[in-house]
């Protein structure tokens, strides 16, 4: 015991000494860690400083804890006031929402995201900042806080929003060029309207006053000779001659408008052909050999028998002259050649879209026509023919005919190799429509339905009953709205038979729609006009079957029309 004791009274000494030794190295040591983290601290907020871009530190509440000097001078707050702000406060009131979701979102997948914003500065104005928020994490990998870099990004903005005021400004300067170009253009148009309706006008002054100079003539010299019978019927010819030629002017004018209404029927173009070529091989003489070329089957045509003779004399007259006067060669050669051809064509040559035409071209071996020529041949009363020898209208009047008729004139010509002229016409479409080859429709067990429109309650009466007579069913309606009403509504009708002019939707009209309900039903339009009301008859209903029939109607001709367009034994399209 006297020797612990003697120990502890040696040893005690020497460990408390070691013990402060070792103190003294932990202060030192901490007092040497404090310093690096002071200078750390230090170089950390002076690089921050010095950084051109403003960073922030907050809790993930938002809260600043720090934030360098640029972004003092973004905001305008110094630090400590920022420390009691968080960036949601900071954020402009329009761009919050956004800034919200965005940051639940990083809270939640933990990715950062970048957003453009206003920060509202401290004096209540504000700039627009490109800020990238991330968030950051302590030792053990647990969320820490937000760190966000902000660049300032005002300039860039404002360059932006000048770029599209000048684009702003240079769609305005455009559409007020092209505002004036339009206008420029419609002066043009309207002088050329002006200079068209001058030579339109001029050409129907020149070749009427023609016509008045030789019935004027004629009747005053028979009011000179009255008591010879000879020269007062020679002359009263030569009044009558002139009296036609006016006619010719006059239908013409109309095709050439589209004003002429159109007749349409069933036409066998083959036929027409043959017989026309019959006809020139007699009248054109041995100069001209006249050459025909038929598919062996092709399906009518829907168009005016009438009007087409007149427009295919016309083309061949064209053709005709075209040629020239050559006498045949020695041997008795013909040396021009007219030639005619048809076949049916879908009608894309002439930009007619979707549908079935018939192609009837008209072919020369003549001198052709020279490019600008053939720009203006459709033009009313060009013409490079000598003086008397036609009025210009012919090219015109067969382009009217063809647009009015649902088709198209193409010209196809080159100096010294001829000329073509191709009418397009449409082609006969059954109601139905069958596609060729389709077994045919078994014959009907019920009577023909007919649906008869007119706000004319004796006129109903009368063509209803007669109808019925002839073993129709007929649905009747006095007036459009009704009539429109089952066409989207009923049973679908064989034929609509209408009165064109009624109140509210017009016969046309009703015929469209009944097009567009039931597609290829045939139609018949009672009209008491002749003029401008029929001109566009025919252009929205090429689809379908149409016949127009001038008031007062025949019975008779009603019947035929009806057993024609529902293909009845016995009818024929007269």
């Amino acid at each position: 015991m006297a020797r612990v004791l003697q120990y502890m009274q040696y040893a005690m000494p020497a460990a408390l000494l070691l013990g402060w030794q070792h103190s003294g190295h932990l202060k030192q040591a901490l007092r040497q860690s404090h310093a690096a983290l002071r200078d750390i601290k230090a170089q950390l907020g002076a690089i921050m400083d010095c950084a051109p871009i403003g960073i922030v530190q907050t809790g993930l509440d938002g809260r600043i804890r720090l934030a360098n000097h640029c972004y003092c001078q973004l905001t305008g707050h110094g630090e400590a006031r920022l420390r009691t702000l968080t960036l949601h406060d900071l954020t402009h009131p329009e761009d919050r929402p956004s800034h919200l979701q965005q940051h639940a979102q990083m809270l939640a997948t933990g990715e950062p995201f970048r957003i453009e914003s206003r920060l509202v500065r401290a004096d209540a104005s504000h700039v627009w900042a490109a800020s990238h928020v991330a968030l950051t994490r302590d030792g053990s990998g647990r969320l820490a806080g937000v760190v966000v870099a902000v660049l300032d990004i005002s300039h860039r903005r404002a360059a932006d929003v000048t770029a599209r005021d000048l684009a702003t400004t240079v769609e305005q300067r455009v559409a007020e060029a092209v505002a004036e170009r339009v206008a420029a253009q419609e002066r043009l148009w309207r002088m050329q309207c002006m200079e068209s309706l001058g030579q339109l006008a001029g050409g129907v002054a020149h070749d009427f006053n023609n016509v008045l100079q030789a019935i004027a003539g004629g009747a005053r010299l028979i009011q000179r000779r009255p008591d010879s019978a000879a020269a007062v019927e020679r002359l009263a010819g030569l009044v009558v001659d002139a009296t036609e030629r006016g006619a010719v002017v006059t239908r013409n004018l109309l095709s050439f408008a589209r004003r002429s209404p159109l007749q349409a029927r069933e036409i066998g173009i083959g036929q027409l052909l043959t017989d026309l070529r019959d006809i020139l091989a007699d009248s054109l003489g041995s100069r001209i050999t006249v050459e025909l070329a038929l598919p062996d089957a092709m399906p009518p045509a829907w168009t005016d028998k009438n009007q087409l003779e007149t427009v295919l004399g016309n083309l061949v007259a064209n053709a005709r002259d075209a040629m020239g006067d050559e006498p045949a060669d020695g041997a008795g050669e013909p040396v021009h050649a007219l030639r005619l051809s048809a076949e049916a064509s879908d009608g894309t040559v002439a930009g007619l879209g979707a549908g079935r035409f018939i192609r009837i071209d008209v072919g020369d071996t003549g001198s052709g026509m020279r490019s600008d020529v053939l720009k203006r041949a459709t033009e009313p009363f060009f013409s490079t023919k000598a003086r008397g020898r036609g009025t210009g209208l012919s090219l015109a009047m067969a382009r009217g005919f063809a647009e009015q008729s649902g088709g198209a004139l193409v010209l196809r010509s080159q100096a010294g190799q001829g000329t073509t002229a191709s009418l397009f016409l449409p082609q006969l479409r059954a109601p139905a429509d069958v596609a060729a080859g389709d077994a045919p429709a078994p014959a009907a067990t019920e009577p023909r339905r007919i649906m008869l429109v007119d706000d004319d309650a004796e006129v109903l009466e009368a063509i209803s009953e007669m109808l019925e007579a002839s073993g129709y069913a007929v649905e009747c309606f006095s007036s459009t709205a009704a009539a429109l009403w089952h066409l989207e509504h009923g049973r679908p009708a064989d034929l609509l038979i209408t009165d064109l002019s009624m109140p509210g939707t017009d016969g046309l009209g009703l015929i469209g729609e009944a097009q567009r309900c039931w597609p290829g039903m045939p139609s018949i339009l009672l009209t008491g006009y002749n003029g401008e009301k029929l001109a566009p008859v025919t252009a929205p209903l090429t689809g379908g079957r149409l016949v127009v029939l001038q008031k007062p109607i025949r019975l008779g001709a009603l019947l035929k029309q009806v057993a024609a367009l529902l293909g009845e034994a016995g009818g024929a399209a007269g």
